[in-house]
């Protein structure tokens, strides 16, 4: 055994010699170098953290990113240079000064650290080959810029005298210089940004922090047109990883800022401060010196104050309404203070400069903004008038105000007319090519005048008199050439945005936006299928077949595509031609009709105005329209209609009864907290209903309320000045609301025989007759 042991221990010993040699030859050398050279880097990069305000203005306009990245590469490089040569030289002295180091200094150490101020002082070579200042191009303060000149000049004046050790020190120092300078200006220029937000006593909110920061990623805005078209905007071009925020918490809050203070590359920070309900201050640093300050005040905003006699639990929601604006508000301007800084902000912002701008088309776009249309108009208006070259705000705007007409043909055609000078703003002046940021925009202004043309032919096309349409194309013969010239560019624009987007996802995120584009190129090829049926129909002559074919649907399509292939099949019912693969328009329509408000976009599409009118075909039973509509959804009753259905008056008759044809208006007018005069309104249409049974529906009321006629007294005069124009004008009417069958249209003569007695029930004792009151304004 002690034999054995011995060659064992041997072993052993051998072998941690030979470790110990190891380590005292590479592990522990190694260690040194790579210690200290970790301690140089992080306080060198330190340093360059805290210089970054002295080395970028506060109003610069950042380089490129390609740029920005090769000096971070060749101060980086420098720096880690720096490190090692600070430990590896003192241990090994791997190489000794030579003719090799008189001009490696010079040539790669001094000639790039006066580049630099050069380069970031706006000085730059011209096409003409003149040195030329560009004050856009200024990234440094001219002082540091003749500071680290005068450095570099000393620097290079004392390697050319100093004798052996000093070269190999002041090249040493050179490459620190280069290094902490070059990072420096690179950290200065980036996009990484924190928010603070706080209350008006100074404390963090943490929740108003998340909400800009959500906002700051993706500010975007919903088109409110009613043209087919259904898409998000994206503003903002800001990724996740260049946002963070000041944590909740006096001790966290604390430690972030002093974090932030020694951070490289967190350049931005804003600090958002809520004043009270109607306003907040927005402030913004760079590299910790002042930028940009601003006041969001909603009344300057145009946005309406919340009624002082709200209660609850409508005012905690105005509140919060008028807080998320205001935040809102905050992060459009932060937004638009940083594309100022970096341009490739600005593509997303489609070049808006002004921030008020940008906040209200966001506001005005939000979906809180529905239900009030003018103040949406409003607001879109004193966007565009701020800032007249923003195409977003100028197509929702004309958009809105498309909605606000009667979306006749003639209006069709004047917003058709009216996009036309939003697409040629969305391409580049120079070589004609779609601007960077502005495809969507370019791609919705360009559809929508198709779409536009189409609703205003296809609405006059389901007509039985088709004289309207017919003079059209007699007065504008070229109608159909320019639509389909539009058609064509379409279809290209979809092509080569497709090829751009998918060679730019290399550096940017596109997935959206070709998503969108290839739905946009579907439906420039159904745009491209209907103009085909139009002209075969219109070149058609005696019983010669159509040469028309029906294109092949998507398996899978999206609600929104399903809508389009809808429209093209109702054409395709009107002109009587076999749908093949197509399929009928009701198949379409159960996937893209989901609700009330779906259902209303439908009734007002002129593509369906044939259709909807076809009650044999069952199609109204198909997309949910065989409800009547009631009297509390007239727009005369709509705001009341609560209040009515609580006391059981939901109908005509019910509202009569309830007042005995005679009812003193003043008691209605109590209970509504409205005026005499509108409470007379509201009974004077009731009234109406009662002329006769053929009016006693509330949609043929409706009818008659969008041709003007509101009371009794009304449709007496009309029909005594031209009966015959008022039956035309209720005729026309009841066709575009589906109820043109209606006997009250059909046979006008039989109500008209009623006018010259109506009925008209005696006055109650103490009650007033609204009927034989002789006030002129209870005249109905």
């Amino acid at each position: 055994m002690v034999l054995l042991a011995a060659p064992v221990a041997s072993t052993i010993a051998a072998d941690t010699a030979r470790w110990d040699k190891f380590f005292a030859d590479w592990v522990r050398p190694v260690g040194q170098v790579v210690i200290v050279a970790a301690i140089v880097l992080a306080v060198m990069t330190a340093l360059s953290g805290l210089l970054t305000r002295t080395m970028v203005s506060c109003r610069a306009e950042a380089w490129k990113a390609p740029t920005i990245r090769c000096w971070t590469a060749l101060g980086g490089a420098a720096m880690l240079a720096v490190g090692v040569l600070a430990t590896v030289y003192p241990m090994f002295a791997p190489f000794h000064d030579a003719a090799w180091l008189a001009l490696a200094f010079p040539l790669g150490v001094v000639l790039p650290g006066l580049a630099l101020p050069v380069f970031a002082s706006g000085l730059h070579w011209s096409r003409a080959g003149r040195l030329e200042y560009d004050r856009r191009r200024l990234v440094m303060p001219r002082g540091t810029a003749v500071t680290l000149a005068l450095l570099w000049a000393g620097l290079l004046t004392y390697f050319l005298v100093a004798g052996h050790q000093g070269r190999l020190i002041v090249a040493d120092a050179g490459l620190a210089v280069l290094g902490i300078t070059a990072v420096a200006t690179a950290l200065g220029q980036s996009l990484r940004i924190q928010i603070e937000a706080q209350d008006a006593t100074g404390a963090a909110d943490a929740a108003a922090s998340d909400y800009v920061l959500s906002r700051l990623q993706h500010l975007s805005t919903k088109s409110i047109d009613r043209v087919g078209i259904s898409r998000a905007s994206e503003l903002s071009k800001l990724l996740s990883e260049d946002l963070s925020a000041i944590p909740a918490g006096n001790i966290a809050g604390s430690i972030a800022k002093v974090l932030y203070a020694i951070r490289p590359g967190l350049t931005w920070r804003a600090r958002v401060t809520t004043i009270d309900s109607d306003r907040v201050t927005v402030t913004l640093t760079r590299n910790g010196l002042h930028a940009f300050t601003a006041l969001v005040s909603r009344p300057e905003l145009g946005l309406p104050a919340i009624p002082p006699d709200t209660t609850e639990p409508a005012l905690t929601g105005c509140r919060d309404q008028a807080r998320a604006q205001l935040l809102t508000s905050a992060a459009a301007c932060i937004l638009v203070s940083l594309s100022k800084g970096h341009r490739e902000l600005s593509q997303g912002l489609c070049g808006a400069e002004q921030w008020t701008a940008v906040a209200l088309h966001v506001i005005a776009t939000d979906s809180a903004m529905a239900g009030d249309p003018p103040l949406q108009r409003a607001l879109l208006r004193q966007a565009v008038h701020l800032q007249p070259g923003y195409g977003p705000a100028r197509f929702d705007y004309l958009g809105a105000q498309f909605m606000a007409t009667g979306r006749t043909l003639d209006d069709r055609l004047r917003f058709a007319r009216l996009l036309a000078p939003l697409v040629e703003l969305a391409k580049d002046e120079d070589d004609g090519t779609i601007r960077f940021g502005w495809e969507t925009v370019y791609l919705e202004a360009l559809y929508g005048r198709i779409v536009l043309w189409l609703g205003g032919y296809l609405g006059e096309h389901g007509r039985p008199d088709r004289r309207k349409i017919a003079l059209l194309m007699e007065a504008e013969p070229t109608l159909v050439a320019d639509v389909e010239a539009c058609a064509d560019e379409l279809s290209a624009a979809c092509a080569t945005l497709h090829a751009r987007c998918e060679q730019e996802s290399r550096r940017f995120d596109t997935g959206e936006l070709l998503r969108y584009i290839e739905a946009m190129s579907k439906r420039a090829e159904l745009i491209g299928a209907m103009l085909g049926l139009i002209k075969d129909q219109k070149h058609q002559r005696g019983h010669r077949p159509s040469r028309w074919t029906s294109p092949e649907p998507d398996t899978a399509p999206s609600p929104e595509l399903a809508y389009s292939y809808a429209r093209l099949a109702a054409l395709v019912r009107t002109c009587k031609l076999d749908p093949g693969p197509l399929g009928e328009p009701e198949d379409h329509l159960a996937l893209a009709i989901a609700g009330t408000k779906d259902r209303r976009t439908l009734k007002e599409d002129p593509s369906f105005v044939a259709m909807l009118h076809d009650r044999s075909a069952g199609t109204m039973r198909v997309i949910g329209f065989e409800d009547r509509v009631g009297m509390l959804e007239l727009p005369p009753f709509l705001p009341f209609a609560d209040r009515l259905r609580e006391i059981g008056l939901t109908s005509f008759a019910a509202l009569l009864a309830s007042t005995g044809g005679g009812a003193d208006r003043q008691e209605l007018a109590s209970y509504l907290g409205v005026s005499g005069l509108r409470a007379n309104q509201l009974l004077g249409i009731a009234r109406l209903s009662d002329l006769h049974e053929d009016l006693s529906r509330p949609e043929v009321v409706k009818v008659f309320l969008d041709v003007g006629v509101t009371c009794p007294a009304d449709l007496r005069r009309r029909v005594r000045e031209d009966s015959r124009r008022l039956d035309e004008a209720l005729q026309s009417t009841a066709y575009d609301q589906g109820v043109r069958k209606e006997r009250a249209f059909a046979e006008p003569e039989r109500w008209h025989r009623a006018l010259d007695g109506p009925r008209i029930p005696p006055a109650r004792v103490g009650s007033v007759d609204i009927g034989r009151n002789p006030d002129p304004a209870a005249a109905c």
